[in-house]
């Protein structure tokens, strides 16, 4: 009679560890994706870190390429200076030359007047027969008034003549000295001339070198911020994850304890009601056993009495067996109710109880239906407990609302031709200058600056900056209006252009000024790299 409370109570027992197994494994998969999320925050937090750094240090690398660029623009600016003064010195050398050739000249008839001088001299003392030397022309005088007229004649000639000797001499050397002079400052500043043209071209690649620097680190580092705001955004929806599942996570846990509690309850309740049936079959059986004693004293009397005696105790006893009947049947509802939920051992143990008879089987189908609408109740309520519990993370990430796309940027069209061209033909046949950035004189770049700023785009100043600045354009999608590029060395970009259409490109270049030309045939043909937009 003791094994039913046994068996009931291991098999809540039984029921209570197999739930708490669940919720166990239910809560380790909750703290594992609460783990996995929390370690995907930490590595983009390290990812965003070394973005942040490399970000800092790419925003250095720009500041101190933007001073070497103001560096060299200020260099290139006195060396145009120097190059200004040495023309200026060369022109002033060449005015100097051309002066110093007029007083050459002048020279040249002074001499040419003296030397005719003297010749006439020559001619009138052949002329006049004054064949002989001053000593016999001083030595024929008739008197000492005559000899003193004689010899101030010869040093009158003399000193005349030494005079204009000495001045033939000297304006001959003047002129020699003069020549030498101008002809050396004019090889000077030639020299100086070409060493600063050597040295403005590499000033100027300098430059160009770190435009296309200052271009480079500045995609460098619009790759790391775009990196950067991926991970932010990354995180961010890990933090969400792990807040949905933290609460996701306590739900379920409520609801374990909700149903554990409400199982307990249960479980208590069929132990209680089980011992009472146990209780009521002890009484009955105790009963039974007085009936047995006073039946077994009471045969020994007279047969008529003891036939009195035992007819209205059958109907008793019938009461009797109807009533335990009716209480085993009880405990036989209650006993395949539990058997219903828990396990089949319990019908092994309840199947005496329900073969006693018709009528107890009779009494136990009310007990039954109630007993069996108790507990799928209880077992439904546990069973929905434990699935929404199980379940809340399911749901509610379920009914998680998708993220509303984003809308894909729309694409620019860039500037038309039809814009352009009236300010680009109107430069046609500008000569080309290393440089030039105004209407007088232009080289490629400064084409392409000028005439956008005709639109109110500002371009960088170099082809290099441009192309670095620009939103590249593949060639099959290349439109009239885009800049084309080219480069000499295969490395840096050296010219650009307007692309006009139809295979041809209008620039600056070197040999035809500002002109229409050819793209990808002949001389640029092969040096095209690509296209860009403003």
């Amino acid at each position: 009679m003791s094994k039913k409370p046994i068996l009931s109570t291991l098999s809540s027992a039984l029921l209570l560890s197999t739930f708490s197994a669940v919720s166990s494994v239910s809560a380790d998969d909750f703290n594992d994706a609460i783990d996995e999320q929390r370690s995907i925050i930490e590595e983009t937090d390290n990812q965003v870190h070394n973005l942040e750094e490399t970000i800092s240090s790419l925003q250095e690398q720009v500041r101190n390429a933007e001073d070497e660029l103001k560096t060299l623009n200020s260099d290139i600016t006195a060396n145009e200076d120097k190059i200004n003064e040495v023309v200026e010195r060369l022109e002033a050398a060449h005015a100097e030359m051309k002066e110093l050739q007029d007083e050459i000249t002048e020279l040249e008839d002074i001499i040419a007047k003296r030397t005719e001088q003297l010749e006439n001299q020559a001619r009138k003392i052949q002329v006049d027969g004054q064949t002989t030397s001053y000593i016999e022309f001083i030595i024929e005088a008739e008197s000492l008034t005559d000899i003193i007229g004689r010899i101030d004649i010869v040093s009158s000639l003399v000193s005349s003549n030494r005079k204009l000797v000495r001045a033939q001499v000297r304006d001959m050397e003047a002129v020699a000295e003069k020549q030498e002079r101008t002809e050396q400052t004019i090889v000077q500043q030639n020299a100086l001339g070409a060493e600063l043209e050597v040295i403005s071209q590499d000033l100027e690649q300098q430059r160009l070198e770190k435009e296309v620097l200052v271009a480079q680190i500045a995609a460098e580092r619009a790759t790391a911020q775009s990196d950067r705001d991926r991970y932010l955004s990354q995180r961010a929806e890990a933090e969400q994850a792990v807040y949905q599942l933290i609460v996701a996570r306590e739900e379920a846990e409520q609801a374990a304890r909700e149903a554990e509690e409400q199982r307990r309850a249960e479980a208590e309740q069929r132990e209680q009601e089980e011992r009472e049936a146990a209780a009521r079959a002890e009484e009955q059986a105790a009963e039974e056993e007085v009936e047995v004693s006073l039946s077994s004293s009471q045969s020994s009397e007279p047969e008529s009495s003891s036939s009195e005696t035992s007819a209205p105790s059958e109907p008793s006893n019938s009461d009797r067996n109807q009533a335990s009947s009716g209480i085993n049947g009880g405990s036989a509802s209650n006993t395949e109710s539990s058997n219903n939920n828990n396990s089949a051992n319990q019908n092994s143990t309840t199947a005496p109880n329900n073969s006693g008879n018709t009528g107890g089987s009779n009494n136990n189908s009310p007990s039954d239906s109630r007993n069996n609408s108790g507990n799928n109740s209880g077992s439904n309520s546990g069973n929905n407990g434990g699935g929404n519990g199980s379940g809340g993370s399911s749901n509610e990430s379920s009914n998680k609302p998708a993220p509303a796309p984003q809308p894909a940027p729309a694409p620019s069209g860039g500037t038309s031709w039809a814009t352009l061209q009236p300010h680009a033909t109107r430069l046609l046949g500008t000569r080309y200058q290393l440089g030039g950035s105004t209407a007088s004189a232009l080289d490629c770049s400064g084409f392409t600056s000028l005439v956008f700023r005709q639109v109110g785009i500002s371009l960088p100043r170099r082809a290099a900056g441009q192309y670095a600045s620009s939103r590249k354009i593949s060639r099959s999608d290349a439109q009239p209006g885009d800049l084309i590029f080219f480069s000499e060395n295969g490395s840096t970009i050296s010219h650009v252009g307007i692309y006009v259409g139809g295979g041809r490109f209008i620039g600056s270049q070197t040999s035809t000024g500002v002109a229409y030309t050819n793209a990808h045939t002949g001389y640029w043909g092969a040096r095209f790299v690509g296209y860009g937009r403003y």
